[in-house]
């Protein structure tokens, strides 16, 4: 088993000042601890990069998050689940 000093391998990151994670750190730059021997080559469709390190590398990508709407209308109190129609 290796075990590695605290502070082996971090770097600093610069992210990108539009997205949450710079919003909840108050920060533009964050000091990471990450050691990679695999990278991102392309960001897919519908993500999107917020943190980068000096050599480009992409540190964290932005997922989509999705919500549906209840199956219901009216309010909560007031609402009934309807049965599908037989046909």
């Amino acid at each position: 088993m290796i075990f590695c000093a605290k502070n082996y391998g971090s770097h600093l990151v610069k992210l990108d000042s539009h997205s949450q994670l710079a919003a909840v750190l108050d920060r533009d730059v964050a000091s990471v601890n990450s050691l990679h021997h695999q990278a991102v080559d392309r960001v897919g469709a519908g993500l999107r990069a917020v943190a980068r390190s000096e050599d480009g590398f992409v540190e964290a990508l932005k997922f989509p998050i999705t919500a549906s709407a209840l199956p219901y209308s009216g309010t909560l109190s007031t609402c009934r689940k309807t049965k599908p129609s037989k046909t």
